[in-house]
């Protein structure tokens, strides 16, 4: 409802509210198209980028695979060492009992 000697004060913030909105999508507008315009399609550099993840990727995988293989290999001497000292071990209580 209009006022005879004034302004309405809710419609005037309504409109107001209403011009901020707008102003917002325009402004978000302008930044995608924007964006759009700088945004890089260059194939070769995303090619590139990529052989240089799968790279890494690669190096990781090798760098556990052989960190888990030696690990393997040192466990296997430690049990060929236990093994093997304590056949020592029984040895020698053996020819001590003889």
């Amino acid at each position: 409802m209009s006022k005879k000697f004034g302004i309405n004060t809710k419609s005037a913030e309504a409109r107001a509210r209403q011009d901020a909105l707008k102003q917002a999508n325009q402004r978000e507008q302008q930044q995608k198209l924007e964006d759009e315009y700088w945004r890089d399609d260059d194939k070769n550099i995303q090619k590139k980028q990529q052989r240089k993840v799968l790279k890494k990727q690669i190096f990781f995988i090798l760098f556990y695979f052989i960190l888990f293989y030696l690990r393997k290999i040192e466990i296997k001497k430690n049990k060929k060492n236990y093994n093997v000292n304590k056949i020592n071990k029984n040895y020698l209580n053996k020819k001590k009992l003889h």
